[in-house]
């Protein structure tokens, strides 16, 4: 399995920024890599307010510890491939 890092700016005297307890949020893409699913999923889960993350202007970001928590509380709603014993009756309305 990859290990994901996020890169997080030092400022120019070398000294730490703000809080060292402070998350650092990771892009849509660096996100979507570190669930292993496509960038388009994971922003289109965003828009309708599926996932946990922030929208900083036109951006989405993540936090992976909440992107953790959030598969760990939902993984009873993975989809499942539906399947049909012989002999049972399908009826398929459209």
């Amino acid at each position: 399995m990859r290990a994901y890092t996020i890169a997080t700016p030092t400022p120019p005297d070398g000294k730490e920024f703000g809080n060292p307890s402070f998350e650092a949020l990771a892009s849509a893409e660096e996100a979507a890599g570190y669930l292993r699913i496509h960038v388009k999923t994971l922003r289109r889960l965003a828009r309708e307010g599926r996932v946990p993350c922030a929208r900083i202007g036109k951006y989405y970001r993540f936090r992976l510890s909440e992107l953790d928590h959030w598969v760990r509380q939902n993984h009873n709603e993975i989809s499942r491939p539906f399947r049909v014993e012989s002999g049972d009756d399908l009826e398929i309305h459209a």
